[in-house]
């Protein structure tokens, strides 16, 4: 069943992802590898998405989020990526605003509130 308070704490932490990158810009340190974040199935949203069932699984609102979703998975682990490795212009550039991060975060946003909002009408 779709419950509209794992949306909210799927935006919640997601939000929480650019701290972590920023702090691993800075640092050059994380406590998460680059390849786990990568995976749009190892976050707690990641894994409930993927254990909806199968009638759940065919509306359009959850393609749009999976599909974002793994997205953005892919931007974060490529830019933990470029900061724990030394690049961190390269981190911050994805990272700042009108970066590849903002967009692909911008859009999941939305798209879990479009979500949201379908369960609550």
């Amino acid at each position: 069943m779709i419950d509209a308070k794992m949306i909210d704490r799927a935006l919640l932490a997601h939000k929480e992802w650019k701290d972590r990158l920023e702090h691993a810009i800075i640092t050059g340190q994380s406590d998460f590898e680059p390849i786990i974040v990568m995976r749009d199935n190892a976050c707690e949203f990641g894994k409930w998405l993927y254990s909806l069932p199968a009638n759940e699984k065919s509306s359009e609102n959850f393609n749009i989020v999976k599909n974002l979703h793994a997205e953005f998975h892919k931007i974060a682990g490529d830019i933990l990526k470029h900061a724990i490795s030394g690049n961190k212009n390269e981190a911050k550039a994805r990272l700042s605003f009108g970066g590849t991060y903002g967009i692909a975060s911008a859009k999941l946003g939305v798209a879990l509130y479009d979500w949201k909002k379908k369960l609550t009408i």
